[in-house]
């Protein structure tokens, strides 16, 4: 597929999920997509390779959910949070679709942004591409080769934190690292979101209490969608944690 084609076909995508986006948008999500190839040549960073599924399995699905979020779960708001992180963000999705999304909005450039993955070439892969956009340069954008639950930064104990996750391991071992980031960072509140398939089973209360334990308050809420004329389904865990503060 050559880049007007493609151009095309990811402006008609979008908007056909109500996602506006233009030309310039498209043409660096172009660029992401000829990098990604390229470089999945040399080690693997994704099994999806053809054109249009990147467009509707990469792309759409990472911005769709990360856009539609704010309209399905209630009080949900990215204006909460100072630091935006993407876990075991692989090749940089959801994240990376996410920002390149944004580069027009200028309130999006008040948080950090932060991608982690315990891989170091996924991490150098992301690095470089941006280094080498202008606008994506705008953002305040880390990238740490490190898992989740060693992920330390002294900011965070007094920083709203948003963690975002797309499909990484299973629910139990997921929570318990999302846990241990909390314990290491002694976060008094923290948001997590992960990007789920359409067999995910929302988890009963009983269950994520007994992570968490008495110290600390947990909301959770899920919702499914689909996409591509119903013919792609998705769905949403939403979680948010927060400490329990002594009478």
């Amino acid at each position: 597929m050559n880049k007007n084609m493609f151009i095309k076909d990811i402006i008609s995508n979008f908007q056909d999920n109500d996602l506006s986006i233009d030309e310039r948008k498209s043409l660096i999500f172009y660029e992401f997509y000829k990098y990604l190839i390229n470089e999945n040549k040399k080690y693997n960073l994704t099994t999806i390779v053809d054109p249009r599924d990147v467009i509707k399995k990469h792309f759409l699905d990472s911005v769709l959910p990360l856009v539609e979020i704010q309209k399905k779960i209630k009080n949900f708001n990215y204006d909460n949070y100072e630091n935006i992180i993407d876990f075991g963000c692989g090749a940089g999705f959801p994240l990376m679709p996410y920002l390149i999304y944004l580069i027009d909005q200028r309130s999006k450039l008040n948080f950090s942004y932060i991608f982690t993955d315990s891989n170091k070439k996924k991490i150098a892969f992301i690095s470089k591409f941006i280094s080498n956009n202008n606008l994506l340069n705008n953002f305040d954008i880390l990238c740490v080769q490190s898992r989740l639950e060693n992920l330390y930064n002294k900011n965070f104990k007094r920083q709203n934190t948003l963690v975002i996750g797309r499909a990484i391991t299973n629910f139990n071992q997921l929570i318990k690292y999302v846990f241990e980031f909390i314990k290491l960072n002694s976060i008094s509140e923290l948001s997590f979101v992960y990007l789920v398939g359409p067999n995910f089973l929302k988890p009963n209360m009983d269950l994520l209490k007994s992570y968490f334990g008495t110290k600390y308050e947990i909301y959770y809420d899920s919702y499914h969608y689909e996409y591509d004329s119903k013919t792609i389904k998705r769905g949403i865990f939403y979680l948010k944690v927060k400490k329990v503060t002594p009478n």
